[in-house]
């Protein structure tokens, strides 16, 4: 099934690579601008890119909060399921859980395992992973029951589930 799919590109250095792993999905990829986020009409999935930006804005006069605000209302009223890479996933972390965001001591290059928890074996159908890191920040915890823990590194939490939403 060809899917419509919204990325919202937060600066990402991959969007090639993400566009070559989406195959032929119907891609729609905005940029995200600080202050409206239009996704197209229709779409079934919405796809929130990492940053090359390491927590900047391109506005020295506004913080990272208000910067993505209009993203977190995105997160909040989405309607479709959204998948979070890197930046993404720790909006949508913000958003629902009440995230412990913390900035690494180093940033963090090249692969990492990753292994699942209980939920996250029932979800992904593995135990472990590697997946390529490339950040300076990572979410330590989440206080709250709105998101399950489906996997983490030696870094953090890397991946989650809404429990409700999609």
């Amino acid at each position: 099934m060809i899917m419509k799919i919204t990325v919202v590109n937060n600066g990402s250095l991959h969007l090639d690579s993400l566009a070559t792993a989406l195959g032929d999905h119907d891609l729609h990829i905005i940029g995200y601008e600080g202050s409206n986020v239009q996704v197209a009409p229709g779409s079934n999935l919405i796809i929130l890119s990492g940053s090359a930006h390491q927590n900047e804005t391109t506005n020295s006069d506004i913080t990272y909060r208000e910067w993505f605000e209009a993203e977190r209302r995105l997160i909040g009223e989405a309607s479709v399921p959204i998948l979070g890479i890197c930046l993404g996933f720790e909006l949508i972390c913000e958003v629902f859980g009440q995230a412990h965001r913390l900035e690494l001591p180093v940033r963090m290059e090249g692969q990492k395992r990753i292994v699942m928890t209980t939920h996250g074996v029932e979800v992904f159908g593995l135990d472990n992973a590697v997946a390529y890191e490339g950040h300076k920040y990572a979410i330590e915890f989440i206080s709250t029951s709105s998101l399950q823990v489906l996997a983490k590194s030696v870094t953090g939490i890397e991946a989650v589930k809404h429990r409700e939403m999609p």
